[in-house]
């Protein structure tokens, strides 16, 4: 016999781009669940942060970039549109800092997952990378704000 459940769960994860605000995106799909005719699923809203990313031409961005084309002897990858959020947005919105993210790693490292890896080459690059920012970063002259 085929046992059809009363009840169905699923977990949405939306990403947000800055200047987005994590209520109003929660609105926008009850409303567009209700516009069509789902007006009995519920909305459980567990987590919402806003978006925080720092321009790619911001200084503390290049700087990273630059270090690690020096470690890794190629040219860096830059992801724009991979804003934080927590804990970028209660760290860094509140005064402008910039931020950014550095290291060495692969396709196939499997980010975020239960069986997410990293080749021990690669963790000696990030490594080298990382000390090398930090030497650059102190020799800037001054660190601007996020516009």
């Amino acid at each position: 016999k085929t046992v059809t459940p009363a009840e169905a769960h699923a977990r949405i994860d939306i990403r947000i781009v800055p200047d987005q605000r994590p209520a109003d995106i929660l609105a926008a799909v009850r409303r567009h669940l209700d516009g069509h005719g789902f007006t009995d699923i519920e909305i459980i809203g567990r987590e919402g942060e806003p978006a925080w990313w720092t321009p790619p031409d911001h200084v503390v961005v290049t700087t990273a970039a630059r270090v690690s084309e020096a470690v890794a002897g190629q040219v860096a990858s830059s992801g724009v549109s991979m804003a934080g959020t927590v804990p970028m947005a209660q760290v860094c919105e509140e005064h402008r800092v910039p931020a950014t993210s550095l290291g060495a790693g692969r396709a196939d490292c499997r980010a975020h997952a239960p069986d997410e890896n990293i080749r021990l080459d690669d963790l000696a690059a990030a490594t080298r990378m990382m000390g090398r920012f930090v030497d650059a970063f102190a020799r800037l002259p001054a660190v601007p704000k996020v516009p």
